[in-house]
């Protein structure tokens, strides 16, 4: 199914809103708005424990008939690769690309890398997209939390 790239870009604006119209309320937790142009929003999430922060880009292209997908990119929004020293792996993140996926990913329910995995078939999008928790914003707050959890490394 193709989605119409206006109801994509009116239903992921929506579901952005706490992001877009608070962003002050969002980095006191470590999550900084950087951009907004459907169908990317860009963001930076802190890693206090690294002392830096990455880049997470957001592309809501077909949301909400498919999920977010999430890229870490650099400053010139260009997707990051195993090597950087910036993917991070272990804990649900995977820095080598799997199979008809170019890059990292995230194996995070909600997100379009974990649907798109084979072997998480048994959940469909359809089946938890109206659920509070897996909207965006509620997304991108878990991945915040799993990236600053211990076991998470770095390549």
């Amino acid at each position: 199914m193709i989605v119409h790239p206006r109801l994509a870009e009116e239903r992921f604006s929506r579901a952005l809103q706490a992001i877009l119209e608070k962003p002050a309320t969002f980095a006191t937790t470590g999550i900084h708005l950087i951009e907004y142009s459907f169908p990317f929003l860009y963001l930076e999430l802190e890693t206090p424990a690294r002392g830096q922060r990455l880049r997470l880009r957001v592309d809501g292209s077909d949301y909400d008939y498919r999920p977010i997908d999430g890229r870490w990119v650099d400053s010139q929004n260009q997707i990051l690769r195993a090597g950087s020293g910036l993917i991070p792996s272990g804990s649900g993140f995977h820095a080598e690309p799997m199979e008809g996926w170019d890059g990292p990913w995230f194996c995070f329910l909600g997100w379009k890398s974990w649907h798109n995995h084979s072997g998480h078939q048994d959940i469909p999008w359809q089946a938890i997209r109206g659920v509070p928790e897996y909207s965006p914003p509620a997304l991108i707050r878990q991945l915040h939390a799993d990236l600053n959890r211990s076991g998470v490394q770095f390549q």
